[in-house]
This record gives C-alpha cells, structure tokens and sequence, in this order.
C-alpha cells in the first residue's frame, strides 16, 4: 500500500510546476479569435447555444459561460481556467501511469515497477511540454484541453474498473463512473471520439492473457460504442460546419473603424480530402518531431501541402510512421507500455490528421491530446531502463536514471517558460509567426492589426503592405490599409485602396466597412455625391450600421441639407438617447438651422446625462448667446468649437 503522502506530493509538484510555467500568462491578451468564443450566441446570457453537429460541443461553451458570470470580461480569469484544466490533466497522466506501470509484466511474473517515480516523472514532462503551450496559452483552445481531460478520466477510470486489487463494487462504480465521463466529453470535442478504440486497445495489450470470457469484455465495450455511433450520427455534418466557420468567422477586435473587424480564417482555403490526407503524413512527422526537440514552435505555420503519396517527403514520412508502429507491435510482450503509448499517440491524432479536412492543416494544439501517448513511451522506456539497473546493467546507472530526466524536465520547462513570453502580447505573438512565416499573408495581417490598435500605424502600414505583396486579393488589407493612408491625410491612396476592396469583396462580408471607410475619404476629398453613394450602399449592406449613419448626416451638413441630417441625428439620439455624441451632433445640427430652442433643449439633457464635459457646456454657451444671454456658467471659459 503506498502512502498516501506520496501521491500528495506527486500532486503539489505538478501545482507548482503549472504555477511557474504558466503564471505568466494570466495576464496575457485576448488572442486571434478568442472573443469569438465569448460572442458566441447565448454564452453571455448563461444560456449558449450549440448545433448537435458542432465538432465544438456545448460543454465548451459552458465552462465560458460560466467565465463570464464570474470574470466578465477579465481575461485572468478565462487563463486560469485553462490552467486548471492543464493540471488537472497532468494528475491524470499521473494516475493513468501509476495504473499501467502496475500491470507492466517483467517476463511471465506481473511486477509493480518502479510506478512512484516513473509516473511523476511522466507527469511532469507532460506539464511542462512546450508543444502544451498553445492549448493552454490560447484560450479558445480550452476545448482541446477540456477534451482531453474527459478522454484521460474516461481511459483511467476504465483502466482502474479493470484492476483485481478492488473490490467488485468499486469496479462497478469505476466503470460507470468511466462511461458517464465518456458521454459527457464527447459533447466537448471529437478527439473524445477515441476513447473506445484506446479501450480496445487496453483490453488487447495489457489484459490479453487475463483469464476470461470474451463476451464479458465484449459486453463491457458495447455501450462505448453505442455512444460513439450516436455521436458520430450527430456529426455527419462536420465537414460542412468547418468549411462555414472558416470561411465566415468574424470577431469585433476594438471600437473605432469599422474596418478591423475580421480575422480568423479570412481567405482560408479548405482543400480536398485526398490532398489533406497525403499533406497530414508530413504533419503528423512535424508533431512527433516537436514531442521529440520542441524548438521552431509557431502558431501560424506555412505548411506545404502535397498532392500525391508518391512525393518524396510523404512516402519517406509513411514510411517513418510505418515503422514506428511496426517496431511498437514488434515489441508488444517485452515492453507492452510502449505499445500501448505509441498506438495511442497515432489513434489521437487521428481525427484531426487523417481524411476530414480543415483550413489549416496544422496546427500545435492538435497535437496536445496525443503527447500523453508520448509521455507512456518514455515511461515504458524508464521502466526497461530500470529494470535492466536493478539487474546489474549499467546504461545510466542509478544514480543517472534520476538525473537525466530531472534535466529532461528542466530543459522542456525552460522551453515552455520562453514559448509563452511569445503568447505575452498579440504584438509578440504575431511578430513570432510573421518571423518563421515570412510569405504567408495571415501572420503579417495579424500583426498588422495588433500594430494599428497599439498606435503604431508606420509599422502597421508596412504590414498591410508586404500582406498585399503576396496575395493581392487580400480585401480585409485594402481595407485596412485604406483607414491608415486616410488617417496619414494620404487620401487619394486611401481611396484607391478601399475602391480596390470593393471590387474585391463587393458585399463587404470580409472587408467590413468598405463602403463606409470609402465614404469618410471621399467625404474629406469633397467628393460629396460618390460619398453619398458609398454611405447608402453601406446602409444598404448594413441598415443598423450607426457610424455609418452618423457619417452620413455629416455629409448632409455639409451640403447644407439640414432636414436630412436632422432626421438621422435623431433617429441616432432615439437608438442611443445617452450618448454624448448623438446628443452634442444634434444640438448643433439644431444650432446651425436656426432651430435654438431645439438645441437648447438636447444640449441641457447633455448637461444633465454628462456634467463634466466641456464640449456640452461650450456649445450651451453658443446657444444661450444667440438667445441674448450671457452664457451658461463655465461655458464663458472654454475655448473650442461646437464639434
């Protein structure tokens, strides 16, 4: 019986060892789409909604739910749930070694092993991973890590169902227990879709010689399976739903031009499923690689794909991967944790590496499920390794079995610690990808926009511009670009551009605001009718579009229109009746048509709504001396203009 303390300490290890890697990103930003999670419909309302054919399942959407009852929008608080979702995952890889390191056979005699450090160890190089990095740093990839946890709990609590040591009735509760968490993850994410294949698996390599009848494990796996085929029922539709989100995802990113609004998969291409599947071989060979020697790590890698299974880099990396899993099956009786790690590490990395194609075709998260696989091989590894110690080998000798996977531990800990002083910013983390992927226009997009909403428009132009050196079709960077010329009084460029966006993305679906940007350029140019054109085709796109609206009675300010103006500051006011904006654009829309006791009207519900701001008090001072008084108060000490 092992103590108790034991596992305690096990356990506050991989705390301080989750604190210390990833503390620093608490106060990391929000990054690439992650408030699209949060804007998802009804997760603010506590009530999220969540098609049955989502590969994203409905539990996701809860635990962001319920962030934003807690946090709001406090995006610490959203970072620390990831943070516990990793260290609840590395106490699971703890257990699920501790519980095969059990049932590793040293010839025929079944032999505890050294399970107290070798679990730990595991443990810890499975927390501290850098190829982890992304799906915990990343918010939105709490889903991964989510994921992966209910297909951790689902395995254990199986592999512990299993076990002789227990009682009858506690197995019974373990496996209940285990396929309770099996239906619940499933509506997380998909890789939960192979816990039953990693059961089969258990069932074949660890408990194979178990006296037994097969019906009895037959009859165990049967309700797995039901569940799987239920599931798989409710994902028909998967293909269709990536190919929609990555072709119409948007998020809001900040206020002000309406320009910086898209992001996620602008322009991303889904490509078939042969090319996919032939592109996956060399990915696949990338993650084990990262497992291996995590350097070179990137979010936005440019990947080649390839086309045929008879291209060099693919049949060389089949190959690779062939051999793998021969040299895995080969050594099934000798070192059956090995197979049964390295089996699971390729059935993880099955459902998003195989024939289902997304649109893109790799990326690190995806590999996080899989490194438990990983972390069994090493574990198998360091139980040979003292095995052959305790028999009088010298391959590291005793004191070298410790030592060396401390500093393995060490150094992937160092490496994690620098990867997420990259995930600090979105300046630093786009900077990164743009470095590693230099002709691939999403990282420079990306950093552009963290660039312009930092202030920095000359870096933020050069962005947008080397965007359009290599894909001159990119709409979202004509647009953008366009804001940037205009607010650099560059406003013959600025209308180039934007016209060049229009063409480019007619509707403006990607390119949101095109046609309103277009407007305020043409509007500065003096171009009064074409500006006219561009705000109404914009309304007309967008009827609630209410910057649009608001440019548009400028416009009719200018020309003197003043009804019309008039009728869209009100309609403004009415939307919006506090806002400081609409109420002074109003009062002075009624000044300058002579409408003074209008004006004086909004201007004094302005007072009242907002006592502290100078502009209000200085138009009321216009408005009371065109009335023949004296002014109103501080108004006579202000200097400025009505707008």
């Amino acid at each position: 019986m092992v103590p108790r303390r034991v596992h305690l300490l096990a356990v506050a290890t991989l705390l301080i060892a989750t604190a210390i890697i990833y503390g620093q990103t608490l106060d990391d930003e929000w990054h690439f789409d992650d408030l699209l999670e949060l804007n998802r419909p009804g997760v603010k309302e506590f009530a999220p909604l969540a098609d049955l054919g989502n590969y994203r399942g409905i539990i996701v959407l809860y635990t962001w739910a319920l962030n934003y009852r807690w946090f709001g929008e406090d995006v610490r608080g959203y970072h620390l749930t990831n943070l516990v979702v990793h260290f609840i995952n590395s106490i699971l890889v703890y257990w699920m070694v501790w519980l095969l390191a059990g049932l590793v056979r040293s010839g025929n005699a079944e032999r505890e092993g050294p399970r107290k450090f070798t679990a730990w160890i595991a443990a810890l190089i499975f927390c501290v991973h850098p190829l982890g990095t992304q799906a915990v740093s990343y918010v939105t990839q709490r889903s991964t890590a989510l994921a992966t946890a209910f297909l951790l709990l689902c395995t254990c609590l199986y592999f512990a169902s299993c076990s002789g040591e227990r009682r009858q009735r506690r197995r019974v509760l373990f496996y209940v227990a285990s396929l309770v968490s099996f239906a619940v993850g499933l509506y997380s994410k998909h890789v939960v879709l192979t816990a039953p294949v990693i059961l089969v698996l258990f069932e074949w390599v660890f408990t194979r010689e178990v006296k037994g009848r097969i019906p009895q494990r037959i009859a165990r796996m049967a309700p797995f399976f039901v569940l799987l085929l239920f599931r798989m029922s409710n994902l028909g539709g998967h293909a269709r739903l990536v190919r929609q989100e990555s072709t119409d995802t948007v998020r809001a990113i900040s206020p002000g031009p309406e320009a910086v609004d898209w992001t996620f998969a602008a322009g991303a291409l889904i490509h078939p499923a042969d090319v996919y599947l032939y592109t996956q071989v060399r990915v696949i060979v990338r993650y084990l690689r990262l497992m291996l020697l995590p350097t070179g790590q990137n979010l936005d890698y440019d990947f080649p794909t390839f086309h045929s299974l008879w291209q060099a880099p693919v049949t060389g990396s089949l190959v690779l991967i062939l051999a793998i899993v021969a040299v895995a099956l080969i050594l099934w009786k000798r070192l059956p944790l090995l197979t049964f790690g390295t089996l699971c590490l390729f059935i993880t990395l099955g459902p998003t590496s195989s024939i289902v194609p997304t649109a893109d075709v790799i990326f690190e998260h995806r590999a996080y499920p899989a490194l438990f696989g990983f972390v069994l091989v090493l574990a198998s590894l360091m139980i040979y390794l003292q095995e052959r110690t305790d028999r009088g080998g010298q391959i590291l000798g005793t004191r070298g079995l410790w030592i060396v996977p401390l500093c393995v531990v060490v150094a992937l800990g160092a490496g994690s610690a620098l990867r997420n002083r990259v995930w600090g910013s979105e300046i630093s983390l786009w900077a990164d990808a743009a470095a590693k992927s230099p002709d691939k226009a999403r990282p420079h997009h990306n950093l552009g926009m963290a660039l312009q909403r930092a202030g920095r428009i000359d870096e933020a132009m050069a962005e947008y511009e080397r965007v359009l050196e290599i894909r001159p079709e990119h709409a979202i960077a004509h647009n953008n670009l366009g804001n940037i010329y205009r607010e650099k009084g560059r406003l013959a460029d600025a209308a180039r551009v934007l016209q060049r966006a229009i063409r480019l993305d007619p509707q403006h679906i990607k390119a949101k605001g095109a046609h309103s940007n277009l407007g305020n350029v043409l509007l500065e140019l003096g171009r009064y009718v074409e500006a006219e054109a561009a705000y109404k085709k914009a309304l007309e796109i967008n009827p609630e579009g209410i910057r649009t609206q608001y440019n548009l009675a400028k416009l009719y300010e200018a020309q003197g229109r003043w009804d019309e103006a008039i009728d869209l500051h009100e309609t403004l006011v009415a939307s919006a009746p506090g806002d400081l904006v609409f109420l002074n654009a109003l009062g002075c829309a009624y000044f300058n048509s002579g409408r003074l006791a209008d004006a004086e009207r909004i201007l004094l519900d302005a007072v009242e709504r907002h006592p502290n701001s100078d502009l209000v008090h200085y138009n009321l001072g216009l408005v009371n001396e065109a009335l023949g008084r004296d002014g109103c108060g501080r108004a006579a000490d202000l200097e400025g203009t009505r707008e």
